[in-house]
């Protein structure tokens, strides 16, 4: 019943078989298994409440130079976009960031000092995919909803700095990775 599904995909021709069963035999690709079952879902949700959903094949990991591959797979996409009917979105270069901060439970839009140079090219990426996707059309509105979201991760940060100081079992190990993710924390021992 969503509004948008998003399919990630690197960008690999294992991938896109997914999206399409691709045979050298075959002179157009077909739908594979879960373009059909997508279908029968969309045409569900519409069936119920008239809507149709956005459905979105996000191209994710990208290398920042443009490859042959990367080029083929651009080719193909265009060609079956059509086809199985879903729209295209640029997704995530493939960034040391993303998985540093994964690691540490953090995204980039978290406010991390120190790591600002690595962050700000990376959050921009994810601000432009969200523009892309159509979560936020216009651009008052973009800053205003950034800003919730911001204030909406302070506030988790400061709940975890509530739960953290109300506990006194917490083990020193895991008092120590909390008083790195958030500076100044206080351990619960």
């Amino acid at each position: 019943m969503a509004d948008t599904l998003i399919t990630p995909i690197n960008d690999s021709l294992v991938d896109l078989d997914v999206l399409v069963a691709i045979e050298q035999s075959d002179l157009e690709p077909r739908p594979s298994v879960y373009a059909k079952m997508v279908w029968r879902a969309l045409e569900a949700r519409r069936k119920v409440n008239g809507r149709t959903t956005d459905w979105i094949v996000v191209r994710n990991r990208l290398e920042s130079v443009e490859s042959s591959n990367q080029h083929q797979i651009t080719q193909v996409l265009d060609v079956i976009e059509r086809t199985v009917g879903f729209r295209v979105a640029r997704g995530l270069l493939e960034r040391p960031v993303y998985r540093e901060f994964f690691a540490a439970g953090l995204t980039v839009l978290d406010p991390i000092e120190g790591f600002e140079s690595a962050a700000v090219p990376a959050r921009l990426e994810v601000q432009s995919l969200i523009r892309e996707i159509g979560l936020i059309d216009e651009a008052d509105l973009e800053d205003k909803a950034f800003y919730e979201i911001e204030l909406e991760i302070a506030q988790a940060i400061a709940k975890t700095y509530d739960v953290v100081t109300d506990k006194e079992d917490l083990s020193e190990e895991t008092n120590k990775r909390a008083a790195t993710l958030v500076p100044d924390l206080p351990t619960g021992s």
